[in-house]
């Protein structure tokens, strides 16, 4: 529920996402929108329902939207995924001015991943100690207070003053790593799945960027084909 909080909060004061139609839909909607919309794979049609369950008094969807029809042919699906290949092994993909910015960018998140996700290992290894040293102390503690209750007058006394000691450092230890687990473990594991998160949006440009240049090669390929078969003569009906 915290970490739900600190992403809310986070997301209502993102210049771009504090008025996205999804996140009004995941705070607003009942049940049966919210599941419709999560379901829905047009952005718009999402927004649409959101919009007829909040006009409507009773609650609910004013209407369930049809399905469309199925995926397309497997074939076409299998030919793009061989042309896509095709395209990726030979490297050439189609620049644009950004390229070189987003290629700095992904070498700096690469190289930013590996030593951040180093930092939060070390810093769960460093809470985990703590609660480790934490407990020490409680058990040894445990100790002495039952030496000391076998043992008369002043020596018991000493040994239940050690093992008191003992108790109030495992509660110091214990409320000291759970602050470093807090305020220094979790953050840095909400920064690598940030990082985590901008390395799948690189990919995505990346996956959109070879669709891209295999469709354009698809067209410049068909429009050559077009141009050999209207310079041959007696083939114009075909072109």
């Amino acid at each position: 529920r915290a970490a739900l909080e600190v992403f809310l909060r986070r997301v209502s004061v993102h210049p771009e996402l504090h008025d996205a139609p999804s996140l009004d839909t995941f705070l607003r909607a009942d049940d049966v929108t919210f599941h419709a919309a999560k379901n829905a794979k047009d952005p718009a049609a999402a927004s649409g329902m959101m919009m007829s369950a909040t006009m409507n008094p009773y609650g609910g969807m004013a209407s369930m939207p049809v399905a469309g029809g199925g995926a397309g042919p497997k074939k076409e699906g299998i030919k793009r995924w061989f042309a896509e290949a095709k395209t990726s092994i030979s490297g050439d993909l189609v620049r644009s001015p950004d390229d070189d910015l987003f290629e700095e960018i992904e070498r700096y998140v690469n190289n930013l991943d590996a030593q951040m996700r180093n930092v939060s290992a070390q810093a769960s290894g460093l809470v985990r100690k703590g609660k480790e040293i934490a407990n020490g102390l409680f058990e040894f503690g445990l100790a002495f207070n039952l030496l000391g209750q076998s043992e008369a007058d002043a020596l018991g006394d000493a040994l239940g003053r050690v093992g008191e000691a003992a108790d109030s450092l495992s509660v110091l230890s214990a409320e000291h790593a759970d602050r470093e687990a807090a305020r220094f473990e979790r953050p840095l594991s909400d920064y690598v799945k940030t990082i985590y998160a901008v390395k799948l949006a690189l990919g995505r440009r990346h996956e959109k960027r070879l669709t891209y240049t295999t469709c354009l090669q698809e067209v410049n390929a068909k429009n050559a084909a077009l141009a050999k078969l209207r310079a041959t003569p007696g083939a114009e009906g075909k072109a």
